[in-house]
């Protein structure tokens, strides 16, 4: 199963989590790799209960 939320660097060097699936581009910015990283893994949690 692929990741619905993964991580990417962003221009300005913090970090966002963004949603594949989401044409738009849903995405939350984050100042650290491992915060962006913690609220991917929450998300990809609630999607594995459908």
């Amino acid at each position: 199963m692929t990741k619905e939320w993964v991580v990417q660097a962003e221009l300005n060097g913090r970090f966002g989590a963004v949603r594949r699936s989401d044409a738009n581009g849903t995405r939350r910015t984050f100042d650290t790799r491992e915060a962006a990283q913690k609220y991917c893994d929450m998300r990809n949690e609630d999607t594995k209960n459908d």
